[in-house]
């Protein structure tokens, strides 16, 4: 399940890329009970001018959610899940084989969050060699006000770093979702194409004009970033 959500508090409006799945608690076992894990990818607002801008923003710790808020572990978006929660519902239970099942699930549910946005249309129409701010550019998904477009790398925001999760139950969280990442092809290429990070350089910007991006293919099997995705991962700083 994908769709945009708006929410309005006191805080003003905020835009969601919600992205839910429902995966068998045994997973040989399709009829077994299902274990629920949602994230909301938070999207730009629409007062921010600039990718940059939005990029350089503070990243903050979201609550976890069990259909209300749990606490902060550390999740650098919202993360909803049925988890088995302590009596005083603050908590999840650590070593719960239910829970633990959830944590392995999150990984793929923030893996999904990045190719629901690139099939909702939340990410700009690729143009060889071409830097645009994504932030300029109207998502085709219909709201009001319209939606803006993600940068490409904005997953950069919301993975989770070593040590965001602690030592509790979402330990090891961080790498396995990094790992589902170094695996799927989420790398703008210069010609426009989507390649795994192994194949992906990272170089200057006058360097295509030095070594060609065609012969670094032929010679090294490499392709380079595409240059607004370098601008994206600059602005992480």
């Amino acid at each position: 399940r994908v769709e945009v959500i708006r929410v309005e508090d006191e805080r003003g409006q905020s835009d969601f890329l919600f992205v839910r799945q429902d995966v068998p608690f045994e997973p040989k076992d399709p009829s077994s009970r299902k274990v629920v894990v949602s994230v909301g990818v938070p999207l730009p607002p629409a007062h921010v001018e600039s990718t940059s801008d939005w990029f350089r923003q503070p990243r903050v710790a979201h609550l976890t959610y069990c259909s209300l808020p749990l606490r902060h572990f550390g999740f650098r978006l919202p993360v909803n899940g049925n988890f088995d929660v302590t009596a005083s519902r603050d908590d999840v239970h650590r070593k719960s084989p239910w829970n633990l099942r959830i944590a392995r699930v999150i990984p793929q549910v923030l893996l999904e969050a990045w190719s629901a946005a690139k099939r909702a249309g939340l990410l700009p129409e690729p143009q060889t060699g071409t830097a645009r701010d994504a932030l300029t550019l109207t998502a085709p998904v219909p709201a009001t006000p319209p939606v803006r477009c993600l940068p490409y790398a904005f997953m950069l925001r919301f993975l989770p770093q070593r040590g965001d999760l602690g030592s509790g139950p979402f330990q090891g969280v961080e790498d396995e979702a990094w790992r589902k990442f170094r695996d799927a092809a989420c790398v703008l290429t210069w010609e426009g194409r989507w390649e795994q990070p192994r194949r992906c350089l990272l170089a200057p910007a006058g360097m295509p004009r030095v070594l060609s991006p065609e012969l670094l293919g032929e010679v090294a099997g490499l392709h380079y970033v595409h240059p607004e995705m370098m601008g994206d991962v600059a602005g992480l700083g």
